[in-house]
């Protein structure tokens, strides 16, 4: 059972933690974020960024013209990546680069935006984790003393970006993309349906002349088999951002996306039908040959693989490296693509039909005649194509003055 202590709370079964209500939600707060003064007070940009220069740098990136006396095309407003890196241009240089363009990202976001509100996690003591726990959707920070992953236990995180304030912390945090759902085979063909028996002759005196019989009908084609489906996309990773006073030895940090699903396999082609019977020449005709058997139906083409998930980035800033040698192992690749699913088979042709009954007429030997051919065998359908790999993404491993 989960409990805490007047230090410490001590997480030993699987959970999820969620601002919505349950197990310490009261450690949940809800704080809006209209300014850049709250984007400094709740943590989602570091203490040490000169606010005054970054409103600066942000007024001057959405509204270049502003401070330009001559109208030129340079003053033309930036596309956000360019908002960003400007923003991030301008402020003090003494700054990890990183650091920068994290502040100028929400900076930006905020100015877009208008204003959004943040739920923080705010536990007033250390955190030990002794099975999965995960902060749902709805909590985006966390803020904690010493934060211990013990082996075999995991912290997982579903908010896209978030952010982790501790004293120190070891232990595996992970947030992959889901893999991508895998593609439907397709339908098998319907078999083709066997011709039509031939008309029997019809016998009359030697003052009229008989009705011959026909052959049998020609059997129908094999439907062809569907193709399969695509595969799903893999789910993209999460980003994960942590601030440290100490980096301890034993991190691990995977926010990988996920593998694309495999296409679906498609479906057998539908079997040829059978040639129909001969009439029967009934003893004053020859009788009717059998009917060609149809086509085997082509079998479908396989699904393609769906697209690997993109990965999320890892953003760690510590004051003091006590890993000892064992620095953190940060794993952002983007998720394999799926492999495309197999093709369908075509199917066996049909048969030729049998000859009508023996039939004796006048002197001559009977002769039943020679019948239809069978049908074609399907084509195999073609195999799908693999999807792509989901993008790596960028992990920064970078010693501040301070969190």
């Amino acid at each position: 059972m989960s409990r805490t202590t007047e230090r410490l709370l001590v997480i030993d079964r699987p959970l999820t933690l969620s601002a919505k209500g349950g197990d310490y939600a009261r450690y949940c707060k809800q704080r809006p974020v209209r300014s850049l003064a709250d984007l400094q007070e709740t943590g989602l940009i570091p203490h040490y960024v000169d606010l005054e220069a970054l409103e600066r740098a942000v007024k001057q990136a959405l509204n270049p013209a502003a401070s330009s006396a001559k109208k030129t095309r340079l003053a033309r407003p930036l596309e956000a990546d360019a908002q960003v890196e400007a923003v991030a241009k301008a402020l003090d240089s003494k700054l990890p680069l990183s650091i920068r363009r994290n502040a100028a990202s929400k900076a930006i976001n905020l100015a877009r935006t208008g204003g959004y509100t943040v739920t923080q996690f705010e536990l007033d003591g250390d955190l030990e984790i002794r099975a999965a726990l995960t902060f749902d959707e709805s909590i985006h920070l966390a803020h904690s003393g010493e934060v211990v992953v013990q082996p075999g236990a995991v912290l997982e995180f579903q908010a896209p970006h978030f952010v982790l304030y501790a004293r120190s912390m070891s232990g595996t945090i992970s947030s992959p993309g889901a893999p991508g759902a895998a593609g439907i085979a397709g339908a098998t063909g319907t078999n083709g349906v066997q011709g039509a028996t031939g008309r029997d002759a019809v016998c009359r005196d030697i003052f009229h002349t008989d009705q011959v019989p026909t052959n049998g009908g020609a059997g129908s084609n094999g439907g062809a088999g569907e193709d399969g489906t695509d595969g799903g996309a893999g789910g993209w990773g999460k980003t994960f951002e942590a601030h440290f006073e100490v980096l301890l030895p034993g991190v691990s940090v995977n926010t990988s996306g996920g593998r694309g699903g495999d296409g679906g396999q498609g479906g057998q082609g539908g079997a040829g039908g059978k040639g129909g019977t001969g009439g029967n020449g009934n003893n004053c005709e020859p009788s009717g040959v059998g009917g060609k058997g149809g086509n085997g139906g082509p079998g479908g083409n396989g699904g393609n693989g769906g697209k690997g998930g993109n990965a999320g980035d890892i953003y760690i800033y510590y004051v003091s490296d006590q890993s000892a040698g064992n620095p953190p192992v940060l794993s952002a690749q983007g998720g394999s693509g799926g492999a495309g699913g197999q093709p369908g088979l075509g199917s066996d042709p049909g048969q030729p039909g049998n000859p009508g009954p023996e039939s004796h007429y006048g002197n001559a030997r009977w002769d039943p005649g020679k019948p239809g051919g069978p049908g074609a065998t399907g084509a195999n359908g073609s195999k799908g194509a693999p999807g792509n790999s989901g993008t790596n993404s960028k992990t920064v491993l970078e010693k501040v003055e301070t969190v």
